[in-house]
This record gives structure tokens, C-alpha cells and sequence, in this order.
């Protein structure tokens, strides 16, 4: 994979697994997180326009994310490495919530410096809870 986990990323709370992945690293990484992670519970799905990033929460409040090479609406290896992502957190039976988020907030996110102040900013965005994740994986 790309970089390593990004020491920054401590500062927010947040582990990223690493930044700017091509679409295949990022699924990838995905698989990395539900298979040696324990206790995930929930997977946000924080997404810009078509574009998307994931975001691992565990039993204990600790917060996993892959960003980069997921997107929708398009054929593309960006969309079919984000719908196979979706299938095995599906599988995994973690809680899939989705969250709008703005340009600014997606870019800090995917370049890994997100701040604490900036997630509990997200947290307070409108969650999608129903099957929207559904149609990602079937476009």
C-alpha cells in the first residue's frame, strides 16, 4: 500500500490507514480493517458528491478510516472497489450510516488532516441510516 498510517492523524482521534490510495489499495485497506480490527460496530460512509471515503468505529470509541479510490455513479475500478467494500462490511454485519459531507471537510479528510473539532462537526451532519449503501453496490 501507499503510505503509512499517518502519525497526524492522531491529533483527531482518527487512525487513517493511509492516504491517497488508488481504488484497489483502498479496498484493500478496507478488507485489512474487518479482518484484523475487533469490535467494529459501525461503518460511516462519508460522502461528497460521488465521491466516497470509509470510516471504521469500534466498541471503544476508536475511529479507523480508509479514504481515497472510492466513488459512484460511474463503471469505473473507483465504483467497483467501493461496491465490493460495501459487500464485506455487509457481510461483516457492521451498522452502514451514511454522512453528506462539504467539499472542505471531504478534502481534509482524504489528505488526513482532520481535526477533532471538524469530526464531532461531521457526527452533528445528517446520517443517513436507510438502504442507500444498496444502490452504490448495484449502479
Amino acid at each position: 500500500m501507499a503510505n503509512k498510517t499517518d502519525p497526524r492523524s492522531h491529533a483527531s482521534g482518527i487512525r487513517f490507514i493511509a492516504t491517497f490510495l488508488s481504488a484497489h489499495e483502498s479496498y484493500k485497506a478496507v478488507q485489512l480493517v474487518l479482518q484484523s480490527e475487533e469490535c467494529l460496530k459501525i461503518a460511516y460512509i462519508l460522502t461528497y458528491e460521488n465521491h466516497h471515503c470509509i470510516l471504521f468505529e469500534n466498541d471503544f470509541g476508536e475511529m479507523i478510516a480508509v479514504n481515497s479510490g472510492f466513488a459512484s455513479g460511474y463503471g469505473g475500478a473507483g465504483h467497483a472497489a467501493f461496491s465490493r467494500s460495501l459487500a464485506a462490511i455487509k457481510f461483516h454485519h457492521l451498522e452502514i450510516n451514511e454522512i453528506l459531507i462539504p467539499e472542505k471537510l471531504f478534502q481534509k479528510f482524504q489528505a488526513g488532516l482532520l481535526s477533532g473539532n471538524e469530526w464531532k462537526r461531521i457526527e452533528r451532519l445528517k446520517k443517513i441510516k436507510h438502504a442507500t449503501y444498496v444502490d452504490y453496490m448495484l449502479d
